[in-house]
């Protein structure tokens, strides 16, 4: 949500900064670009981005890390969702 600070008058997302001078961002944007990704995944048939024959079964996220690293049913790890694709239904 679009915010202004009080003391002095800055615009900021409260989902992206501190709201506290002088609004530092909780994640950079790098991280903030990999957790919006992993978010828009969430729910969907996956497959390995570099699997390009489709032969591997269906792959899901079963939660996102606080810097947008997941972590998949089945498999041991966190993974960066730019990793996969989403299966077209």
């Amino acid at each position: 949500m679009t915010r202004t600070c009080d003391r002095c008058q800055i615009g900021y997302d409260d989902a992206a900064q501190s709201t506290i001078c002088p609004h530092r961002r909780w994640l950079t944007e790098p991280d903030q670009a990999r957790k919006d990704l992993a978010l828009s995944l969430l729910g969907r048939d996956l497959r390995w981005a570099d699997d390009v024959c489709g032969h591997c079964p269906p792959l899901r996220i079963t939660s996102v890390t606080w810097n947008g690293m997941v972590t998949l049913a089945g498999w041991i790890g966190e993974f960066t969702p730019h990793d996969f694709v989403a299966l077209e239904s």
